[in-house]
């Protein structure tokens, strides 16, 4: 009867255990230094690329993307379709987001002037925005909307952003008057 007890309370235990650590929030990490992408997972096993870390972040536990410092040159735009918060700034040992310094450790996305840098598309309901915060967007381009960045969707927030150098054919070489954004835009240079 002993063993029994001591069963279901071990079984229960790791259940507990395992819910907890599913629920919560997780931070993805991105270093374009790296030779070869790691698992995401801390900062000496970051992803190389962005668009990496969008498509394995998980927006129903509120997951992260913290981008170290460098240049992020695309040849293919960052497409974004469910809400995550991604952060630009890191100096790439940080355990805390506030410990950030996003002007003096510059994150550059660089179309090349080959590719639209940042493409959201939400189609999602939750009660919160997708979060570009701390990058600088640079020399995107499209021969339709929003060169550095263009979003449909119901909440895009950016923050702490520069947008220079970015052309479009039709509406916004920066960012499109038709991009749905919500909240207040601290520090957006165009």
């Amino acid at each position: 009867m002993k063993t029994k007890k001591w069963t279901i309370f071990t079984v229960c235990f790791l259940f507990l255990i395992f819910v907890q650590t599913s629920a919560y929030a997780k931070v993805w990490y991105v270093d374009s230094d790296v030779a070869i992408s790691g698992s995401g997972e801390t900062w000496t096993d970051s992803f190389k690329t962005i668009q990496e870390a969008v498509t394995i972040a998980n927006e129903a536990t509120d997951d992260e993307i913290w981008v170290k410092k460098g240049t992020y040159t695309l040849s293919n735009q960052i497409s974004i379709t469910k809400k995550l918060a991604i952060y630009g700034g890191f100096e790439g040992a940080e355990t805390r987001r506030d410990l950030r310094n996003w002007k003096n450790n510059v994150t550059m996305v660089n179309g090349e002037n080959s590719t639209r840098c940042f493409y959201i598309s939400l189609s999602t309901i939750i009660d919160k925005p997708c979060t570009i915060d701390g990058f600088t967007v640079k020399n995107g381009n499209t021969s339709g909307d929003g060169g550095g960045l263009y979003g449909n969707g119901d909440s895009i927030s950016i923050k702490n952003c520069i947008f220079t150098g970015n052309t479009a054919d039709s509406d916004g070489g920066g960012l499109p008057s038709i991009t749905y954004l919500t909240g207040s835009f601290p520090i957006v240079v165009f």
